[in-house]
C-alpha cells in the first residue's frame, strides 16, 4: 500500500511511496529547500524586525544587543507564525541552544 504524505509546512505538495525512508528523505529535502527559500524573504525579514522590535533589539536570554537571531521556538507555524513562536537570541545564546538544545548547562 502507497504512503501519501503532505511536504513540508508550506505547500499542498504531494509525494507518493512504498519506501517509508526513501519518503522522509524526499520530505526532508523539500522541507529544507521551502525553509531556506523563506528565511531568505521579504516576509521573514518582516517577522524577525518585529520579533526584534518587540523583545527591545536584545537577547531575551541574556539582554545582550550583540549579533541578534530570531529563533523559532516551534516550526508548527513555519510562514504564518505567531509572535509567540519566535525569540530573539544573541549569537552565543543562540549556539548553545542548538548545541545543548537548552540554553544552560545543568
Amino acid at each position: 500500500m502507497h504512503e501519501v504524505k503532505t511536504v513540508g509546512l508550506f505547500s499542498n505538495e504531494y509525494l507518493d511511496s512504498e519506501d517509508g525512508k526513501a519518503m522522509i528523505v524526499k520530505e526532508l529535502n523539500v522541507y529544507r529547500t521551502k525553509y531556506d527559500e523563506y528565511i531568505q524573504s521579504q516576509e521573514w525579514a518582516r517577522r524577525s524586525e518585529q520579533a526584534n522590535l518587540r523583545a527591545g533589539w536584545r537577547c531575551q536570554v541574556c539582554n545582550s544587543q550583540n549579533e541578534l537571531h530570531t529563533h523559532h521556538r516551534t516550526y508548527e507555524r513555519l510562514g504564518a507564525e505567531r509572535n509567540t513562536d519566535l525569540t530573539v537570541l544573541c549569537a552565543d545564546c543562540h549556539k548553545l541552544f542548538h548545541e545543548y538544545r537548552r540554553l544552560q548547562s545543568e
